[in-house]
């Protein structure tokens, strides 16, 4: 008699997170070339983005001093996490390097919109987002493979 194996249907799917984590790695780097080349261009579109959604404060972003250079460092740095991640997603170092650095962010910019302005909430929203579009990616993977 003989046996039919039967694949599950979750099996044919590609995996989410490599997906997920590919198409952040290259929205860092696409924000981090830009606040390079033109920090005042970042800035421009934060406060356009802020004032749709009702937000105040500002947000400067002045190019050529230590935080700027800090900033296209950690750009850099979280593109190639997310890229690194993405291609080895089992490796967990990558994955929580990456999940750190969004959270610190997130909680800095939540800091900074209690202290500077409501606009900083978009930021952290934004890396909040980030941030659980990674988790929740992985998981359905860790998931799917029970």
């Amino acid at each position: 008699m003989a046996t039919i194996k039967v694949a599950h249907p979750d099996s044919a799917r590609p995996a989410l997170y490599p997906i997920v984590a590919r198409v952040w790695a290259v929205g860092f780097l696409l924000t981090g070339a830009t606040f390079a080349l033109q920090p005042q261009r970042v800035v421009a579109q934060l406060a356009t983005l802020s004032g749709w959604v009702g937000l105040s404060g500002t947000v400067e972003a002045p190019a050529g001093n230590l935080w700027h250079v800090l900033a296209l460092s950690l750009m850099a740095s979280i593109s190639l996490l997310a890229w690194q991640s993405a291609r080895e997603p089992g490796r967990a170092g990558p994955f929580h390097t990456l999940l750190l650095a969004k959270m610190v962010s997130t909680f800095g910019f939540t800091i900074l919109a209690v202290q500077a302005g409501s606009v900083w909430a978009l930021c952290a929203a934004t890396d909040a987002f980030i941030a659980l579009t990674l988790w929740l990616a992985r998981a359905a993977d860790a998931q799917r493979r029970i």
